[in-house]
Formats: structure tokens, C-alpha cells, sequence
């Protein structure tokens, strides 16, 4: 494995538009950088973030396979979770003979974790190469939780212009939030892709929004008359 190669994996993790892709994607990056014809390494690993003040893990390889979900507490035992606590560097690193742990922190404040154990220990080459992955996978997530925050005050701007909508026609209190749900619901029972159902429930509350260019007394107007 050499350096075109981890920067092939590394575009994989720039079209992750997710934590739980962008984990999957490292852990079998990882994997491909270390599995070697001359060498036939066992690697563990895991890659968690912080939610609710729990680190919760993300993906999972090898010991910690089928993990995720799991709060990092009920996956490792009390001696591996001291194991891991290796000091970080100034770039946030850290590498024994045997294991490696990287730590991400977006902007925004968001955390994540890579854990890694392996039976043999790395070799110069090994490290060099997982410095550079890791600074491409720091990379990838801060721009997820970029793209994330961008989505979120898009979403929000629509709510914000459907609800302009909803105050002039007197609907009741939240319907532009209810049809989005319901849309994005309708969606997935109709079998779309989970993409797809989240786009329907964003844009479904601007289903009203042409009444932005309607004089109020005929948004309100119970009755039309002949005038």
C-alpha cells in the first residue's frame, strides 16, 4: 500500500455524507491500508462520536463488530477502555506499539473517535500512512458536519417561509411542521430511499407558498363572494 492508494480510499470518505458513513468508510479504509500481502494483520477497531454527553459507537470492526449503537462502556471491558487511553499529541494522536487513536472535533463542536488495535505492531511505513489518512478523515468530518449545519439552516428557512405563509391563511398552530412529517412518513412507507423521503419532508411545507402572492381577505375568506 502506498500514498495513491490511501488517497484513493481517502476520496471515499469525501463522498460520506454522514457520521455513520464517513465510520464505515474509515474502518475499511484502515483495513485496506494495513492488509498487506507480506503481512496478515487482526485489527480491531471503532469509531464513535459524542451524543447526549455518551460516546456512542458509529461503526465497528474484528472484537467490536456489530456494536453500533452500543454506548463505548458496554462494548469494552474495563482494561481495554484503559488500554485506550492513549496521550494525545498536538494533532490529537496517538500511537502505542500496538494500537492508535485519533480524535476529531468539528467547529460546531461535534467529537469523534477512532480506536484501533492490532496483534502485531506498526511498522514505520504503517504510521506514516495513517498520519495521512487521518488527517484526510479529519478532513471528511468536519465538512459532513459542515454540509450538516448548512442543511439545518435550510431547513429551518423554509419552515420559517411556510409558516409566514400559514399566519396569513389562520391554519392551525404548527401545520406546515405536520405536513412535513407526514410527507416524509408517506415516503418511506411508499418505499423511497431515506434521501429521498428526507427531501419531501423538507420542501412539503412550501405547499402553500404561491399563497405568498394572494391578497390576505381571500386567504382568510371562509365564503367567496362574486367581487
Amino acid at each position: 500500500m502506498g500514498l495513491e492508494q490511501v488517497n484513493e480510499l481517502s476520496r471515499d470518505l469525501y463522498r460520506c455524507d454522514s457520521g455513520a458513513s464517513l465510520a464505515t468508510s474509515v474502518l475499511n479504509g484502515v483495513a485496506r491500508i494495513l492488509q498487506t500481502e507480506e503481512r496478515s494483520l487482526e485489527l480491531s477497531g471503532l469509531f464513535t462520536t459524542v451524543e447526549d454527553e455518551r460516546q456512542v459507537v458509529l461503526a465497528g470492526v474484528g472484537a467490536y463488530a456489530h456494536s453500533e449503537g452500543r454506548d463505548v462502556e458496554d462494548v469494552m471491558s474495563q482494561e481495554e477502555l484503559m488500554n485506550c487511553q492513549i496521550s494525545f499529541d498536538d494533532n490529537d494522536e496517538g500511537m502505542s506499539a500496538k494500537g492508535y487513536c485519533c480524535r476529531m472535533v468539528s467547529r460546531s463542536g461535534q467529537e469523534g473517535r477512532l480506536h484501533l488495535e492490532l496483534n502485531q505492531e506498526f511498522d514505520v511505513h504503517e504510521r506514516e500512512l495513517m498520519k495521512i489518512f487521518a488527517a484526510n478523515m479529519r478532513t471528511a468530518f468536519e465538512n459532513i458536519h459542515l454540509n450538516l449545519e448548512v442543511r439545518e439552516t435550510q431547513r429551518e428557512m423554509i419552515l420559517t417561509l411556510g409558516e409566514i405563509v400559514e399566519s396569513r391563511s389562520k391554519e392551525t398552530a404548527n401545520h406546515v411542521r405536520r405536513v412535513g412529517r407526514m410527507a416524509e412518513s408517506l415516503a418511506t412507507l411508499a418505499g423511497f430511499d431515506a434521501k429521498e423521503a428526507e427531501l419531501l419532508g423538507t420542501a412539503a411545507p412550501l405547499h402553500d407558498v404561491g399563497k405568498i402572492a394572494i391578497p390576505t381577505p381571500c386567504c382568510s375568506a371562509r365564503r367567496l363572494t362574486r367581487r
